[in-house]
């Protein structure tokens, strides 16, 4: 089955023309888990997570999937006091799809993102669209072209 969330990324790929490979796998919940079942270096997978900030803001924030976000600097560069994990239903709601195969792009409203720059020092990224069943390959550059991120 395809989410409407897979069906969004599908399309803007395609609009944009941008080559994209997608494979099947058994779920995978966690960057770890992906990192395993890809057979993947952990520098390839996409970590997206979706703050919320101090005032109620939802901000994605896109990293390694082997990196730790630094929350203080994220908090500092969106000139707010502190952000937390949004909860599993905002994320839903957001996202339209639940934690753990949170895309870095494809939502029905835009959301301010982050980009942490290591990401971009693979030539391919690997992310979940939307379905813990699946996997998309992108170039890395192909992302900036998709999403217009703050890189830190």
């Amino acid at each position: 089955m395809v989410s409407q969330t897979e069906k969004r990324i599908e399309k803007i790929l395609k609009e944009r023309n941008i080559k994209y490979d997608i494979f099947e796998h058994d779920p995978v919940y966690t960057c770890e888990q992906h990192v395993k079942v890809m057979h993947l270096s952990s520098e390839a997978g996409v970590k997206s997570l979706i703050f919320k900030t101090q005032e109620g803001r939802f901000i994605l924030v896109l990293s390694l999937g082997n990196k730790k976000v630094d929350e203080k600097k994220i908090s500092r560069i969106e000139n707010t006091k502190s952000i937390k994990l949004a909860e599993p239903k905002e994320v839903l709601k957001i996202a339209g799809c639940p934690v753990g195969c949170v895309p870095p792009f494809g939502y029905i409203k835009r959301i301010k993102t982050y980009l942490d720059k290591d990401l971009l020092s693979s030539e391919y990224i690997y992310f979940n669209p939307g379905s813990h069943f699946k996997t998309l390959k992108i170039k890395s550059s192909d992302l900036l072209k998709i999403v217009k991120p703050e890189v830190f």
